[in-house]
């Protein structure tokens, strides 16, 4: 399946997740369904693995992605628990000059669909809890040789963006503080989540060794992420 496949795919089973919520809530008035669209700001780690190889690469001393969430819940009413679905489009780039002093940005895309538990404490009425399992693909597109076999006749045309795409599993949990507001509710809060892709030593973009050579390794792309979202209350 495409890259274009699944992020269709995706919002077809969030729209439909929606129309089921909505539809059961129409149906018994002992139900709610809230909407969130939210601004999330993930921060990756540089300490080990392709994180590192890309922070020694290119002088990185930060990594970050950024981006919307978009997720509809469905709870019983006077219930403590909910069940929803969230996707998530978070966006970075890599800014440096090559050594022709031409300035370049690799670019990293990351979107995740999961299924989310989320937990209201009664005692805490302002605070919500939330779970989530899903998968992820994330697109990296980078500088470079688009063809390792590379002759003196071929090289000026090798050179450019090249689009590569992996797909992981991700886990997250997080708590969002409401700060105000009942039927749009405003909300802050932080997650971790745990995801990890398999970059091959055979990737178009690998990792390299302390002799230069290709290597396989992980790319960490969890980590902590902040966010702010707006939820509606039907």
């Amino acid at each position: 399946m495409s890259f274009r496949e699944s992020t269709l795919g995706c919002r077809a089973a969030l729209c439909a997740f929606a129309l089921a919520c909505l539809t059961g809530l129409s149906g018994a008035a002992q139900a709610e369904v809230f909407v969130r669209t939210g601004y999330h700001y993930q921060f990756l780690s540089l300490s080990s693995g392709y994180n590192k190889f890309l922070k020694d690469r290119y002088g990185l001393k930060s990594l970050a992605l950024s981006g919307l969430a978009y997720s509809v819940h469905y709870r019983s009413r006077g219930k403590s628990f909910a069940l929803g679905l969230e996707m998530d489009n978070l966006k970075g780039g890599i800014k440096y000059n090559t050594l022709n002093s031409e300035k370049q940005e690799n670019a990293l895309q990351l979107n995740q669909t999961l299924l989310l538990l989320s937990y209201y404490p009664r005692k805490f009425r302002r605070l919500i809890v939330d779970f989530g399992y899903g998968s992820n693909t994330l697109v990296r597109s980078f500088y470079g040789y688009q063809d390792a076999k590379l002759v003196t006749t071929n090289i000026d045309n090798s050179v450019g963006q090249k689009e590569i795409s992996t797909s992981g599993s991700v886990m997250m949990a997080q708590v969002l503080y409401r700060t105000f507001g009942k039927r749009i509710g405003v909300d802050f809060g932080a997650r971790y989540s745990v995801s990890q892709h398999v970059i091959l030593w055979s990737d178009a973009r690998p990792s390299y060794d302390s002799k230069g050579l290709p290597t396989s390794t992980y790319f960490n792309v969890g980590g902590l992420t902040l966010l702010g979202t707006l939820t509606f209350n039907f």
